[in-house]
């Protein structure tokens, strides 16, 4: 079965972007043979589709796609034996870890923790910013209101 320009311009910028390349129509024209005609036309689509998010003008990186998370739920029993489900449709997954095993699954989610926290504090920030960029719109205009008032009582 013969592979649609779209899908290999797909293939092509997700394989350019593992590699850490830029993901351009110059870069595409320089792997696939195809036309920059071609090119652009499928870059469009698949930013239409949601499949690439342009960057920059011009420069393009894969959306990536990821199934729906799936609830999950840790319970640590009076042992300290930790039990981990995660309810999948084709039926729940459990696990049963001894303490050092939750521990060592700890480390090994720490990066994703200190995300979590980062992306948290700067949500927290952005709305921290948000709300001093209204205060202070409203004390320069306050400051406006009371130098014009005092102006009117100068010239009056």
């Amino acid at each position: 079965m013969q592979m649609t320009n779209k899908q290999m311009v797909l293939e092509a910028a997700i394989d350019l972007h593992n590699q850490r390349q830029v993901v351009s129509r110059i870069t595409l024209e320089a792997v696939l043979n195809l036309k920059r005609i071609s090119i652009t036309e499928s870059l469009s689509i698949l930013e239409e589709e949601g499949l690439l998010d342009r960057v920059v003008s011009g420069v393009y990186v894969p959306v990536i796609q990821h199934p729906a998370s799936r609830i999950i739920s840790k319970t640590t029993l009076n042992d300290g034996t930790v039990s981990l489900e995660i309810a999948d449709k084709a039926g729940d997954i459990v696990i049963k870890l001894t303490p050092c095993e939750a521990r060592k699954i700890g480390e090994y989610f720490m990066y994703e923790a200190i995300q979590m926290s980062n992306i948290q504090a700067g949500h927290i920030t952005t709305a921290a910013i948000a709300e001093s960029k209204r205060q202070m719109k409203a004390l320069r205009r306050q400051v406006r209101e009371l130098q014009e008032a005092l102006a009117s009582n100068v010239h009056a």
